[in-house]
């Protein structure tokens, strides 16, 4: 049992975040083994905004994002990969932007 707060949210996303985005292991020595999440279902979608929300809907948020949150994700997800043309860049960025909303904090973290 862990009480959520700023804190514990923060440290959480910033955590997912290194898994994301790094490419070392957190404290642990050089040998050891890489986390690598494996965006591969996520990445086959990145380039229809829509789908990749209903799988990140889905999967992090037990298909109970609201309307205001999906809205917003979609358009940066949109955006994302209009401008950059990579799936795993777009999923791993909007990833962690809906890991970071309020509603993943809610309805995310009880899960």
């Amino acid at each position: 049992f862990q009480i959520v707060n700023d804190s514990t949210i923060i440290g959480g996303v910033n955590l997912t975040a290194f898994a994301l985005f790094s490419e070392a292991s957190l404290d642990s020595p050089e040998d050891f083994t890489r986390i690598v999440p494996d965006l591969g279902e996520l990445s086959v979608v990145a380039d229809v905004a829509a789908d990749l929300l209903d799988r990140i809907e889905l999967m992090f948020f037990a298909g109970r994002m609201d309307s205001a949150t999906r809205g917003i994700l979609e358009e940066y997800a949109r955006d994302t990969y209009e401008a950059t043309q990579d799936a795993n860049l777009t999923v791993q960025v909007v990833l962690y932007a809906a890991l970071l909303t309020p509603a993943y904090a809610v309805i995310g973290e009880g899960q």
